[in-house]
């Protein structure tokens, strides 16, 4: 039980046709899904999807149920912070090119929580941000940079294994 081949066509707009073909034969249920999460149980071949400009798509396919579900893979990173008093705006800057670029901004209404969503970042990078705080008179906090990285899609695991036959033992080693 495995799928076979994957093909993939573009048809217009950002849209993408993915095929695929399985060993099962017959009419197997397909589940389908996208960065980790669940977006299609069905029995035909082949998918429809949307990829934006810059978007990395990770698509798994299973002809039978997954004994263990994928986990989703982040695509954006959510930052959040507590109200400054005096506040009347959170200004969101990103590292880019070696220059601080704002990214975003959020109002300051009254909540204590604030929080910003990047759009969607490259994989395997690490990506600075920082929030600064902008008051009535235009004066600007020193902000504190924030530094994550992003990897969506993990490397697959590495590892050797040995078998003893003297004692009839296997030794699975990960790098």
């Amino acid at each position: 039980m495995a799928i076979d081949s994957f093909n993939s066509t573009p048809i217009g707009g950002g849209s993408w046709r993915i095929s695929w073909t399985s060993d099962l034969g017959g009419s197997p249920t397909f589940y389908v899904y996208r960065d980790g999460a669940l977006i299609s149980t069905q029995t035909e071949a082949s998918i429809e999807i949307f990829v934006a400009v810059g978007e990395s798509v990770h698509l798994e396919v299973f002809d039978a149920e997954p004994a263990i579900t994928p986990q989703p893979f982040p695509t954006r990173l959510l930052v959040q912070w507590r109200d400054v008093p005096g506040a009347t705006h959170y200004r969101i800057e990103r590292y880019i090119s070696a220059v601080w670029t704002t990214v975003g901004s959020v109002p300051e209404d009254g909540l204590s929580l604030y929080q910003w969503e990047s759009d969607v970042l490259a994989d395997d990078t690490s990506h600075d941000l920082r929030v600064v705080v902008v008051d009535t008179n235009g004066n600007e906090s020193t902000a504190t940079t924030l530094s994550a990285l992003l990897v969506r899609h993990p490397d697959a695991p590495v590892w050797s294994s040995t078998y003893a036959s003297g004692t009839k033992k296997i030794t699975i080693t990960a790098a």
